[in-house]
């Protein structure tokens, strides 16, 4: 969607906002209302009362969101949970959430934490960033979500963006003996890609299914020990379709290609203006997903000492076959106009691989506090996480061409420019026998990471629970070990033709005039990849071109003050970190074998945080601090490459400084009467020195001149932005058969700038940081009766740019998205409940985009609707 139908969402919303908050405020004022403690609050309104409360006990400006009554969060999983919460974002995997921004701000910008300590990632599949990926984690593992925006010296340096804690359940919070078992159906709508070629065989039902359960108990004479237990199962099938228009050119009015823009930013004359793609594929895909896993945690309890022992390991593997037709190297454009064209077609290439992919979270965490009789108090946690990804996938295309290879576009949409294709030789693009393999090769990606974490605290008086004056000292020590060793396995081809291995299908893109022939690469598998030979030498080189270690040592320590008067509290302190890393990576030819890159980095870390009471339901909070963005392992520990002939270096550089940014926050929260929600807003300004980009450069080796691509610090980035949330539980100014209605919902505007110098040594300044979307937000509107709940809810995510690019016509980006979901929940009992859960009721498609002002079309995502229908139990 554009920002015309943003905007006119969000006036609407916000006007909404305006006519049903006001008066709720008045009205709670003007007259007494029932207190929530004296009735049973569920489902959305529980997940509200938690957030307002979490909010209200909190020093820093912070958000969180909240379990409902059976102990569940809103969502499937982590990430899309946290997209509710004011200034988040996540980042979809085309359905599913997997990770998250915060601010606007790139997710490896990010600290995530399981009880507050760090967890092991692997980025997106075995990358090289910090990204943690939390599609895997579902919403049932855990009790509360928290977003930290302003950092304190206790919590880890390393966060820009936001300090996201995930807090596991406890067994003495609530009731006891506690049990939640649901399980149920799901139905992805997008059912249309055949898969007679699915690398596990053909797939016979569209309808997956979940299961659930969670046990919480309390035992012992004084209920001093404490158990809780949960597991979960789900699968489900999904297809998916993407029309990539991934490239364009341009021309002069003779037909040669020209750079539409020159050097110095203003328009090439010699370019006639019109856009012309030169590429467009079809890439379609049958997938299956499975997410299981189970977490065990064991308590105890005296009125002094607290421990806990928890476990976990939540897993994800898919089943994924790709069939990917891509119609390349288009050129020699005659008849274009503004909206049409001819070109000729280059190359024909048809693939398939089949990706089964593997994802692990494994952990455990040891907790102990005691509090001493003075009000001081000792802690120490212990933590190891381990997070894999692994993935072996066979690769398959032939490549060929019609005999006429005249092909015709039309410009059928714009906001952004969609083409239509039409070739003039249908029937020789379905011809199998003018298709001979190009390639066949496997590969094997494997990453892992352990992180091994010890924190010990000990302070007086941190939470204010007297007036006065108090303290907290700590120190913490961090390793982080990521491995990746990656493989592939390249065989000689034998030009075999297509003919014998083609899957003809009836499946016809809308943009295409012609439906698509496909590889049957189970029968190429079969009867063809065991008579290959492997080439060796390539085989040899792509065994190690990818691989790499990455040690981190951090050390830390710091120490805040606090100060508690009748209406205000006061925390600062400084917080010092040490860090070193070792890199390992091979060398720059086989025969050098691997080498060893040691380099690292200290910072001194001040903050403070001021929260005054300005009246009983009116609080200020203030913020400073300044926090790291670390490089990520794969900008240390990349092997060189060099290129004599083309006088060419790639390279990591272990050299490479933190992001040191100064954050300024100013938070308001209102309290409407009665715990019945709340209204917040915040401001926040983040000056980010040396922000890290990959550059050119020239470097003089032996009196010749190379370029060298590596990343570097670059000038810095400045962001700055405003949030706006709201929760009213209940509409009380409302007649009271209205009265049942709620709202929620959050906007968050962010601006951001980022100077560099581009490969020719140039200051550019960005007007827009790589994954920041400048406008985002979700409302929520439910109505409780007295056995059944229902719940809309809308989001909006503001288009944004995944990379800086050297020239202006190689921008590429995500347009704007906004979903629609629906909640509905039915208690056939006090035990028994009915649940259904609708997802992108529009049937909207993600969109990416590219080119000059991002006008035209890059990548166009259907993946449907998908529909829950489960049968929930609590005792």
């Amino acid at each position: 969607m554009g920002r015309t139908s943003f905007k006119a969402h969000l006036a609407s919303t916000a006007g909404l906002a305006a006519i049903l908050i006001a008066p709720t405020a008045m009205a709670q004022q003007s007259a007494p209302a029932a207190q929530l403690d004296d009735i049973t609050v569920v489902g959305a309104r529980a997940e509200a009362l938690g957030i307002v409360t979490q909010k209200r006990r909190t020093d820093g400006i912070a958000d969180f969101l909240s379990e409902d009554e059976a102990g569940q969060l809103p969502d499937l999983n982590i990430a899309e949970s946290l997209r509710r919460i004011p200034g988040v974002t996540a980042i979809f995997d085309e359905d599913r959430g997997r990770f998250v921004t915060v601010r606007g701000l790139n997710a490896n910008l990010n600290y995530v934490a399981i009880d507050g300590l760090g967890v092991a990632t692997t980025d997106e599949f075995g990358g090289t960033g910090r990204k943690v990926n939390l599609e895997v984690i579902p919403s049932g593992a855990v009790g509360l979500l928290e977003v930290r925006k302003t950092f304190t010296p206790d919590i880890d340096g390393g966060a820009i963006g936001g300090f996201v804690d995930l807090h596991t359940r406890s067994a003495f919070k609530g009731r006891a003996p506690f049990i939640v078992a649901e399980g149920g159906l799901n139905l992805q709508t997008y059912q249309d890609v055949p898969n007679g070629n699915s690398g596990k065989g053909p797939i016979r039902s569209p309808v997956g299914g979940q299961f659930s359960v969670t046990y919480a108990n309390r035992f012992g004479a004084a209920e001093q020990f404490g158990v809780v237990a949960a597991a979960h199962l789900s699968q489900d099938q999904r297809d998916e379709s993407k029309n990539i228009q991934a490239g364009e050119a341009y021309y002069t009015a003779a037909g040669a290609k020209v750079d539409p823009i020159l050097a110095d930013g203003t328009v090439n004359p010699a370019w006639n203006g019109f856009v012309a793609p030169d590429q467009v594929r079809s890439y379609d895909y049958t997938n299956r997903v499975r997410d299981y896993g189970a977490n065990l945690k064991l308590e105890y309890r005296t009125q002094q000492l607290y421990a806990s022992v928890l476990g976990y390991y939540y897993a994800e593997g898919q089943q994924e076959t790709r069939n990917a037709v891509q119609y390349l190297n288009m050129d020699r454009a005659t008849n274009q106009t503004q909206d049409s064209g001819t070109l000729r077609l280059g190359q024909v290439r048809i693939g398939w691989n089949f990706n089964p992919l593997d994802r692990q979270n494994i952990g455990a965490i040891l907790s102990s506090r005691y509090a001493f009789d003075n009000g001081r108090f000792l802690s120490l946690k212990a933590g190891w996480s381990y997070n894999d990804f692994d993935d072996l996938q066979p690769l398959v295309e032939f490549r060929g061409l019609p005999a006429n290879r005249s092909v015709s576009y039309e410009v059928v949409e714009r906001g952004p420019a969609v083409n239509r294709y039409a070739f003039a030789d249908p029937a020789g693009l379905l011809n199998p026998a003018r298709y001979t393999l190009n390639q066949y090769s496997v590969q094997s990606r494997h990453s892992d990471e352990n992180v091994f974490d010890v924190k010990l605290d000990h302070g007086f008086n941190r939470d204010g629970a007297r007036l006065g004056w108090g303290y907290q000292v700590g120190v913490e020590l961090r390793r982080l070990d990521r491995r990746r060793d990656n493989n592939r396995t390249d065989y000689v081809s034998n030009s075999v033709a297509l003919t014998d291995y083609a899957f003809q299908t009836d499946f016809q893109p809308g943009w295409l005039n012609v439906p698509l022939l496909w590889v049957d690469g189970p029968k190429f598998l079969r009867d063809v990849a065991p008579t290959l030979k492997v080439n060796a030498a390539s085989t040899a080189e792509r065994e190690i071109i990818e691989d790499y270690r990455y040690v981190e040592d951090t050390r830390a320590a710091y120490g805040l003050t606090t100060y508690t008067g009748p209406n205000y509290k006061f925390v600062g302190g400084l917080r010092y970190e040490d860090v070193g890393t070792e890199a390992t990576t091979p060398g720059e030819v086989l025969a050098d074998g691997f080498s060893k890159r040691k380099g690292g980095y200290d910072q001194l870390l001040p903050s403070a945080t001021f929260a005054y009471d300005l009246a009983s339901d009116l609080r200020l909070k203030l913020g400073a601090s300044r926090s790291l963005g670390r490089p990520n392992p794969g900008d240390i520990a990349q092997r060189e490459r060099r290129s004599d002939t083309n006088a060419t270096i790639s390279r990591g550089n272990p050299d490479l400084r933190p992001r040191v940014s100064t954050n300024l926050d100013v938070g308001l929260e209102y309290y409407l009467p009665n715990r019945n929600g709340l209204i917040s807003a915040a401001l926040f300004s983040k000056a980010i020195d040396d922000e890290i980009v990959t550059r050119k450069t020239e470097e003089i080796i032996d009196g010749v001149t190379y370029l060298v691509t590596q990343p570097q610090n670059a000038e810095g980035a400045d962001v700055w932005g405003v949030e706006l949330g709201v929760i009213a539980n209940r509409l009380t100014f409302l007649p009271e058969q209205f009265q049942g209605f709620g709202v929620s919902g959050n906007l968050t505007y962010v601006n951001g700038r980022i100077t560099y110098l581009d490969d020719d040594g140039q200051r550019v300044t960005s007007d827009r940081l790589v994954d920041q979307s400048r406008w985002f937000g979700n409302a929520a509107l439910f109505y409780a009766g007295r056995n059944y709940e229902a719940r809309v809810t809308y989001n909006h995510w503001g288009g944004y740019i995944d990379a800086l690019t050297p020239q202006p016509w190689l921008a590429q980006g995500w347009d704007g998205f906004e979903t629609i979901d629906l909640s509905v929940r039915y208690d056939l009992s006090r035990q028994w409940k009915l649940k259904f859960k609708a997802r992108n009721l529009l049937n909207e498609d993600r969109t990416r985009v590219r080119g000059l002002a991002l006008s035209d079309l890059y990548e166009q995502v259907e993946f449907g609707q998908s529909f829950y229908l489960n049968l929930s139990y609590k005792y």
